[in-house]
């Protein structure tokens, strides 16, 4: 991952003027258009795409995490445009997630992309939910094929 200047001053320096903002893509072929919100109080516009201010956050897993990772999303003061959006769907919702410091929006920073958000719950004021890289179950159990010609004495 390559960062700009400004990035890699930001985050080597003990204290910095520099925001850094997630930027966050939902789809579903349901939808007749995708939503993009930023984790800011103003609209963001990265690589020609408006990204509307949302309230939310977004918590990364630790480096090391045991188990299957997953990313922590809570959103605080719901929309009913966005909450009736994902209620209206059936099957897994397209994520992708990338940094940005605001004052470079177009340069995306460590994008995570394909993510999935299966399951997610609500209630008058919250959304969240866990946003998952693969299903783990369709995930390959071993990257070598077990056949007869390369294992017999498997079989």
């Amino acid at each position: 991952m390559s960062l700009s200047p400004v990035a890699r001053r930001s985050i080597d320096a003990g204290e910095t003027d520099a925001v850094w903002l997630v930027l966050a893509d939902l789809r579903h072929p349901d939808w007749d258009q995708d939503i993009h919100l930023v984790t800011n109080t103003e609209a963001i516009v990265s690589n020609g795409i408006i990204y509307l201010p949302y309230a939310m956050s977004i918590t990364f897993p630790e480096e090391g995490t045991e188990g299957v990772p997953f990313v922590a999303f809570a959103a605080d003061n719901v929309s009913q445009e966005i909450l009736a959006e994902l209620r209206s769907v059936s099957g897994p919702i397209t994520v992708d997630l990338c940094h940005i410091v605001a004052s470079q929006p177009d340069r995306r920073i460590a994008p995570l992309d394909g993510l999935e958000l299966r399951v997610f719950s609500y209630d008058v004021q919250t959304i969240s939910g866990q946003i998952v890289a693969s299903p783990v179950r369709e995930a390959p159990a071993s990257a070598i094929s077990f056949t007869p010609n390369r294992f017999p004495a498997l079989f």
